[in-house]
């Protein structure tokens, strides 16, 4: 689907099922607009740093993120303090202490 597409799809989905709720229609409607950044005119960032997906950055990238295999072209997939299971964290450090992409 194109994108535009995607998002009206969202946005009529959430009006729907939240019809009083008007700030979450703008939210559906725009929810993807960082994907703007990969267009030449916006700096045409590199797909792994547009992802639309939340993940803890500092350890090795998921296979279950969006687009894993994009993160190959991330310096950080080949660095070995961030490529492997706990990257920079110690096991059970707790979530406050994860750093996450939005």
């Amino acid at each position: 689907e194109p994108q535009i597409e995607h998002l009206l799809q969202t946005a009529e989905a959430i009006r729907k099922d939240y019809p009083n709720e008007d700030w979450m229609h703008l939210t559906a409607l725009i929810h993807d607009l960082g994907k703007v950044l990969l267009l030449p005119s916006f700096g045409e960032l590199p797909q792994w740093a547009v992802v639309g997906d939340t993940f803890p950055v500092g350890c090795a990238f998921d296979e279950s993120i969006v687009h894993h295999k994009h993160f190959k072209e991330s310096p950080d997939y080949y660095n070995p303090a961030y490529n492997t299971k706990y990257g920079v964290y110690s096991e059970g450090c707790g979530l406050e202490n994860v750093m996450m992409s939005w």
